[in-house]
């Protein structure tokens, strides 16, 4: 669980979402089986959040993730990176990588296929994530 001084945003069966005080949403994937929809309604609340707030900063952790389903694939491409979500028109995101060989694979997948307003950068540990993501601007 993230610094207990982080607020909850949003949780679902497909992570969690904390409002992080320097100014950027972080992102916990759980390894919980989801169910159609949850993990696009995940996605959808992190747009809604950045909007909210005025962020464009995601930290996203997936070590814990499982690998993403062909309909969530297409989902991601077609609403997120297809600029039908509410979502800045910027991003800059840092991502630890799942321990799942297939969830990174996938989600190398859904990155390589689309860089709409996206900068991305990915990690193995928290801690140089989240340096990485507060070096960025605001």
């Amino acid at each position: 669980m993230p610094d207990p001084t982080l607020a909850l945003y949003f949780e679902n069966n497909a992570g969690q979402i904390w409002e992080h005080p320097d100014g950027y949403a972080f992102v916990c994937y759980h390894a919980n089986k989801r169910q159609p929809g949850e993990l696009e309604r995940l996605i959808m609340r992190t747009g809604a959040l950045l909007l909210t707030r005025g962020w464009q900063r995601v930290l996203g952790d997936q070590r814990l993730m499982k690998p993403q389903s062909e309909e969530e694939k297409a989902w991601i491409l077609e609403q997120w990176y297809g600029g039908k979500v509410a979502r800045p028109t910027h991003i800059l995101a840092a991502l630890v990588l799942a321990k799942d060989v297939f969830t990174r694979l996938a989600t190398q997948q859904i990155i390589s296929s689309s860089d709409r307003g996206y900068l991305y950068e990915s990690f193995t540990d928290l801690e140089r994530a989240c340096a990485r993501l507060l070096m960025w601007p605001a």
